[in-house]
């Protein structure tokens, strides 16, 4: 199985966890900027938006999981523990570099959420039912204001057409996996109770 990971950081909870994907997709903006295509210059030209130690700090991780570097080529890095695959996208945001990976995560079948609330732009664009994975420690709450009203949690709130897009909703917390037919099924057991629908 196959999975998306947008926003993913250093993040390697996903790799010890989800035993079923052998194939995983990280995209991240970093090191260019935290912030997708956006650059904050100071008065000696450097991008204070950007994280020069983004890349050293994922590979430290990987190799914390026993995840090697096999290739590192302009903003693809892959890195592999015998069984599994991490090709992780640097340098690369959603929306703006859509057109560029579309063909290498055309086929995904899980889509992975974990400390952020990605743009749907590229999700759209795959054509097969995906499985939402949601992470512990990530606010999976209505935003009275959202700062992205095109982003995958909101979307899920607000669109039945966007819900329809996935085929299940799961949630991972530590060692525990729950899983569940529908977002709001998700929402009420990670919200709790006074989770109410908004369509």
């Amino acid at each position: 199985m196959t999975a998306i990971y947008i926003g993913a950081g250093s993040d390697v909870r996903p790799l010890i966890f989800l035993n079923d994907i052998d194939v995983y997709y990280y995209i991240d903006s970093q090191p260019y900027s935290e912030f997708g295509k956006l650059e904050y210059l100071n008065e000696n030209g450097f991008n204070c938006y950007s994280r020069p130690n983004f890349v050293s700090s994922v590979d430290k991780e990987m190799l914390k999981v026993k995840y090697k570097l096999l290739l590192n080529e302009e903003n693809l890095r892959v890195y592999n523990n015998k069984n599994k695959t991490v090709n992780y996208l640097i340098n690369t945001s959603i929306p703006d570099d859509n057109d560029k990976i579309l063909d290498l995560v055309i086929n995904c079948q899980n889509l992975i959420v974990a400390g952020h609330d990605p743009d749907s732009s590229l999700i759209d664009r795959i054509e097969n039912k995906l499985n939402f994975i949601g992470f512990d420690k990530t606010s999976f709450d209505v935003e009275e204001t959202p700062e992205n009203k095109n982003s995958v949690i909101h979307r899920l709130h607000t669109e039945v057409s966007f819900q329809q897009k996935f085929e299940k909703f799961t949630f991972v917390k530590n060692n525990d996996i729950f899983h569940f037919k529908n977002w709001n099924q998700f929402c009420k057991f990670v919200n709790g109770d006074t989770y109410e629908t908004l369509i």
